[in-house]
């Protein structure tokens, strides 16, 4: 199935959207639809219309038997997360997006949902979004909204094979949790479209379910306690807690999809109620569901992990709850933010976390960090290159250039207050904070901006540079434009050279007041990690920090070592060489250094041929096979080594000399995982001898309580093992932890 995904997704949903934009919070308004009574949705229509999920069309009519659109599916979805006042937000025209041009309501829907990676943002252009959208459309990016991890169980729908495999798991997903179900006869009927009604009625699933609480505190399941019809009230309890409240001058009370009284529900049943944003209820309605763990007091805590933190018109707090459920809460006046009972400030809030959040009347009042889990951070200094919807590129510090993701965690802080993506600009300096690898926030700094190329062309009063992204741009020159080269040697305009890499600061104007001349002619230094000589000629190298570029090289390309030219042939796999490229990116000359050293993991080693190889896999995956030099040192620290010594598995750094390895240096062999093939078994020393496919063989200790697994993965013991098994073991201060058996 394309995306809409390529095409869309879901089952059985029952929208009420109508042409224009919600409230964040939106008033229990509840309309009598003049087309909804007695229908079997009127129940679950009036739930979300309480809510402000779903909404009529003028004349107080809901078409529930109208097929929803593409557009109204996603903005159901974006309401149902509790997004509505950013997808309100969302400043489409800042976000170089193609919109089809019949879609005159809902952008920033779209936008919000290609940015939460719900829709395919490359596909919009092309999206008919007017067309009604299919069960498989609505059930695939439903579980996508969701964050629904793909269930194996098999489906047993009589139309299974007209629903694409890659997405049973995603609709198994939805079936299992009660969200969607299948239709008359055991089908699926993935391609028929879905009503408003039915889109409705899968809001309402999610709600029952848990997996969306749009407005925290709005929507509750409780057992009632009293009902009082006369002094407008209702109490309920749910776990210890028990509240009466108020109810709203215009409400209704549902049971078994009928339009009942008041007194219709009963004491020690389960209810479902409703507030309107005045905390007064709205809606209500009797249920089998169980009494849900949310707010029905004045006062509760929610625990759970922060996905973001988000400045609209007010502070709030998108947490994942653990019970599954995504919750936007609003933050109050003074919110108190503690770790360990020290004070803190919003800059320390982000995804990742894990938070007790205490709630008062809805606000949030207090939000206790968990020292325990709270990751350790690092930061790197970086400038914007280019925005999209979904993920911006940078440029490192260092030179080199990455891609953030825009995932549900990040947030952005200026000058310690939470703003939005829309505060990031082309060539933004910023400080990236990462949890590991993962960046959790995104620190605007008060420097100036900095763009990065390639220059491709240049004059007088402008030039024209290619970013880290391909991308080509021109800008002026200020009067005054100031220039250095890498040296800080101050330089004239007419000095830059097309192929020149730059660096340029831009003035409050978008104008460039410096420049500095970082290499000249293009030069790129690394290893090469595959050459291919005709047809297409291209060249992959690893560079310094353990990135790979590939570049096509250009048929007059020159090769040379040192003063000696040589053909292109003459390039091989573990050379370190300077590349020159030109304008477009070609390498239009190779110069090959005499020597270079490069590490990595032994994976292969060959001694038994009369021409010897090493191979190595760098970090980056890549592996090179080298042929070792007749008098090739070997050497662990300041010991000295035979070529029978070597462990395929060990890290290893090798220096290279015209084409052969003169010296193997062992910077591993305690710690690592290796392969090989039981010779020896001894129990009462409790070792075993193996052989590598080098032929090289070892004698292994195990540790006091290792732990020993046949291809079955069950435990057994030294005494069990055979020579002849295939065997991976993993070591611990060059013992054996572990020893799993690979073949017997």
């Amino acid at each position: 199935m394309r995306r809409l995904i390529g095409s869309l997704v879901v089952m059985v949903f029952a929208l009420t959207l109508m042409v224009g934009v919600a409230h964040a919070n939106p008033a229990s308004n509840l309309n009598d639809f003049t087309d909804t009574k007695d229908y079997w949705a009127a129940q679950v229509i009036a739930q979300s219309n309480a809510l402000g999920i779903v909404r009529g069309y003028p004349g107080n009519v809901f078409k529930p038997r109208d097929p929803v659109i593409r557009v109204d599916m996603l903005i159901i979805l974006i309401r149902s997360l509790g997004l509505e006042e950013q997808a309100n937000a969302v400043n489409v025209e800042t976000l170089n997006l193609q919109f089809p041009s019949d879609v005159n309501y809902g952008k920033g829907h779209i936008s919000l949902a290609a940015d939460r990676g719900i829709i395919d943002k490359t596909r919009i252009s092309s999206m008919e979004f007017r067309k009604p959208a299919t069960r498989l459309e609505v059930a695939v990016l439903t579980a996508i909204a969701l964050k629904l991890p793909d269930d194996p169980t098999p489906l047993s729908f009589t139309d299974l094979g007209d629903i694409p495999a890659i997405y049973h798991g995603k609709i198994a997903a939805l079936v299992n949790k009660g969200i969607m179900s299948g239709t008359p006869g055991n089908m699926f009927e993935p391609n028929r479209s879905v009503t408003r009604a039915e889109m409705t009625s899968l809001v309402g699933n999610m709600l029952t379910s848990g997996d969306v609480d749009p407005y925290p505190g709005r929507y509750q399941i409780a057992k009632i306690i009293s009902l009082n019809p006369t002094q407008g009230t209702i109490s309920a309890q749910a776990g210890t807690v028990t509240r009466t409240y108020t109810l709203a001058s215009t409400y209704r009370t549902y049971r078994g999809g009928k339009l009942v009284s008041l007194t219709g529900l009963l004491p020690g049943e389960n209810a479902v109620i409703v507030l309107n944003e005045d905390g007064k209820a709205g809606y209500l309605a009797y249920t089998t569901a169980a009494v849900r763990d949310g707010i029905v007091g004045t006062t509760d805590t929610f625990t759970g992990t922060i996905q973001a933190l988000r400045l609209d018109a007010q502070v709030k707090l998108e947490l994942k709850r653990t019970t599954g459920a995504i919750v936007t809460l609003p933050l109050g006046a003074g919110a108190k933010i503690t770790q360990n009972g020290v004070t803190k400030d919003l800059t320390t809030l982000t995804g990742g976390q894990t938070v007790e959040v205490k709630v008062v009347n809805g606000l949030v009042t207090e939000i206790r960090l968990n020292p325990v889990t709270t990751p350790s951070l690092t930061s790197a200094k970086s400038y914007v290159v280019n925005k999209y919807l979904d993920y911006f590129t940078v440029h490192h510090d260092n030179g080199t250039n990455s891609q953030v993701d825009l995932t549900a965690g990040l947030s952005f802080i200026r000058n310690g207050v939470t703003t939005g993506y829309h505060a990031l600009s082309r060539g933004t300096a910023i400080e990236l904070v990462k949890s590991g690898t993962t960046v959790t926030a995104v620190k605007i700094l008060d420097e100036p901006s900095k763009v990065f190329g390639r220059v491709t062309s240049v004059r007088s009063d402008r030039f024209t540079i290619k970013d880290d992204d391909g991308i080509e741009l021109s800008y002026d020159f200020e009067s005054n434009v100031s220039i250095r080269d890498e040296d800080n040697r101050r330089l004239e305009v007419d000095e830059i050279k097309v192929d020149d890499n730059v660096e340029a600061q831009l003035s409050s104007s978008g104008k460039i007041s410096h420049i500095k001349v970082l290499t000249s002619a293009a030069e790129l230094e690394g290893i090469v990690t595959y050459i291919r000589t005709t047809s297409s000629p291209r060249i992959r190298i690893e560079l310094k920090n353990g990135t790979e570029k590939t570049y096509y090289i250009v048929s007059s390309v020159k090769v040379k070592r040192d003063s000696t030219t040589l053909d292109l042939e003459d390039v091989r796999e573990g050379d370190l060489v300077e590349l020159t490229l030109n304008r477009n990116d070609e390498v239009s000359e190779i110069n090959i250094k005499t020597s270079t050293a490069t590490s990595g993991t032994l994976t292969d080693l060959r001694l038994t041929s009369s021409t010897k190889r090493i191979t190595v896999e760098r970090s980056s995956s890549s592996r090179t096979t080298y042929d070792l030099a007749s008098n090739v040192l070997v050497k662990r620290g300041s010991s000295t080594l035979d070529l029978n010594d070597l462990m395929i598995g060990s890290t290893v750094e090798v220096k290279v000399s015209s084409n052969k390895v003169t010296e193997i240096k062992v910077t591993g062999d305690q710690d690592i995982t290796i392969e090989g093939e039981i010779r020896r078994v001894n129990t009462s020393s409790k070792w075993i001898e193996i052989r590598q496919s080098s032929g090289n063989e070892f004698r292994l200790y195990f540790e006091s309580s290792p732990t020993i697994r046949d291809e079955d993965g069950s435990s057994i013991g030294i005494g069990d093992l055979r020579n002849g098994w295939e065997v991976k073991l993993q070591l611990r201060i060059g013992d054996i932890r572990r020893l799993d058996v690979i073949y017997s």
